[in-house]
């Protein structure tokens, strides 16, 4: 019985690495071989790092869960068009995240292109 904590400490641990994170997600938001969404007047890479910014941000935020009608999340709305921050809480951004995963990688440029997930920056 002494294999059991190791194995399990070592599955949580594999886990964990693939979830998603904020990077990771506005890497494959904006990423040309990924989702490719194009950048709002930005670098690809500023606007990596500031929607990484914006998410981790909002992350070090408690707050209630977005109502699961909301545009900004839902992966069957187009968002309203911004250039600023629309996520502001942990629930907020893990809404976010779930929205720009649940893209096959046949449609998720242009869902992403066109808004189906909001712009976090």
């Amino acid at each position: 019985m002494r294999w059991i904590a190791p194995v399990g400490v070592g599955l949580m641990l594999s886990v964990q690495g693939c979830t998603p994170t904020c990077s990771t997600t506005c890497q494959h938001f904006y990423e040309a071989d990924q989702c490719d969404a194009p950048p709002a007047g930005l670098a690809r890479e500023d606007a990596i790092a500031q929607c990484t910014n914006v998410c981790q941000d909002a992350l070090q935020q408690v707050g209630p869960a977005p109502d699961a009608a909301d545009p900004r999340f839902n992966p069957a709305v187009i968002s309203p068009p911004t250039k600023s921050p629309q996520i502001t809480n942990e629930r907020e951004a893990a809404a976010w995240m779930d929205c720009v995963w649940s893209f096959e990688d046949d449609v998720c440029p242009s869902r992403l292109g066109d808004q189906y997930c909001v712009r976090v920056f």
